[in-house]
């Protein structure tokens, strides 16, 4: 049984070349600059007393924020649309994992997502800015929602295919930082799921908690020995 630590790792001395990879004020569209500056107004009233817990968690659900087990720290999942980065978006997510987690680490999710742990609230919003200014947001990365659209790793690689899936992957609404429009009500999802293409097959929806590929599913964690996240629950039946 996974051993649940209590209180959160030690903070690691971030180094200056690292701090100086990471902008302070990044640049970001208006629209996309708007919505984190409400995540970030909307963690303020939670501090406050102003915002129950229970409609923060919500709240913070949708953008892809779990509470953990550890006081005063979250995990918040990133979404990687079909899998792919460039090799500037590989540099920034291992400058924030070393900045923004005690641990330097961050997790790889069979869904194609980062999962990074034991973040400070108040440091949220920030990490969510050096996120979007590179293209990718933890919007919708959790909750009743198209968390995200996988692919095969080798896509646009084979010989033998029509077309390359990533093509579509990248053109879905889960690809880029988000408009203010929540995608779950664009779509009227009944329950969460991830979009999984192949190149053989074409586009295929599985509802399962978690997805990886036609013939290959990953087993359910227990949070009875999930050793971070309180949020997430097995599903019955």
């Amino acid at each position: 049984m996974a051993q649940v630590r209590h209180d959160p790792p030690e903070k690691r001395p971030v180094s200056p070349a690292v701090a100086a990879r990471l902008p302070e004020h990044p640049s970001l569209p208006r629209e996309v600059a708007l919505e984190i500056d409400n995540f970030e107004a909307e963690v303020a009233r939670f501090v406050s007393g102003e915002l129950s817990p229970g409609r923060f968690r919500a709240f913070r659900l949708a953008h892809g924020v779990y509470g953990q087990r550890q006081p005063g720290v979250q995990m918040v999942r990133v979404k990687i649309p079909t899998g792919a980065l460039t090799g500037a978006q590989m540099r920034r997510l291992a400058d924030i994992g070393e900045a923004f987690s005690p641990t330097g680490l961050l997790h790889l999710t069979t869904r194609q997502d980062v999962q990074y742990h034991y973040v400070e609230l108040g440091r949220v919003p920030h990490m969510l800015r050096l996120l979007a200014e590179i293209g990718l947001t933890s919007r919708e990365a959790c909750g009743n929602s198209v968390r995200n659209v996988t692919s095969c790793p080798v896509s646009g690689f084979i010989a033998d295919v029509a077309a390359s899936i990533r093509l579509r992957g990248d053109s879905t609404p889960t690809s880029s930082p988000p408009p203010t429009t929540s995608v779950a009500a664009t779509f009227f999802v009944a329950s969460r799921f991830a979009m999984v293409s192949s190149d053989s097959s074409g586009a295929m929806v599985y509802p399962l908690e978690e997805s990886v590929t036609p013939s290959a599913r990953a087993p359910r964690q227990s949070a009875r020995t999930s050793p971070c996240s309180r949020d997430w629950r097995p599903r019955r039946g």
